[in-house]
């Protein structure tokens, strides 16, 4: 039982991937090598996610306490610095002050409609692509 404690580990030594500069995983995603529907998926939906963490990074300097700021940028850096972008919507949960962020928008009814509308596209593109088996992060 000893020897195979360690068993998957040996498979495969580093799951998530070299720690790269952000930019690196970007130039791959960009490149299209995937079909139509991973396009969509690997290529769009992780690139936004990864511009929506980079950019709420940025405001939250800005807007929110610098310990929001520390974690945003941290959280971003960590999540973007990896040589493939695995479930890049995942990570953006991690960093909370977006959703401090959209409260703060969502004070004008006009921002409030477009993050509801948002909301529910992509709501309804994930639970579409679920419903007929596909993967959705």
């Amino acid at each position: 039982m000893r020897e195979e404690e360690l068993f998957y580990s040996r498979l495969n030594p580093n799951p998530l991937g070299q720690l790269t500069p952000p930019g690196v995983a970007s130039g791959y995603m960009i490149s299209g090598d995937e079909g139509p529907h991973e396009a969509e998926m690997v290529g769009t939906q992780e690139l936004f996610f990864v511009a929506l963490g980079l950019v709420c990074t940025i405001i939250s300097w800005i807007k929110l306490r610098p310990a929001y700021a520390v974690w945003m940028t941290g959280s971003w850096i960590l999540c973007a610095s990896v040589n493939f972008f695995r479930s890049m919507p995942r990570y953006t949960l991690m960093m909370f002050p977006i959703f401090i962020l959209f409260a703060l928008l969502g004070r004008n009814r006009f921002w409030a409609g477009v993050l509801t509308a948002w909301s529910l596209l992509f709501f309804a593109l994930f639970a579409v692509l679920f419903a007929h088996g596909e993967w959705a992060f």
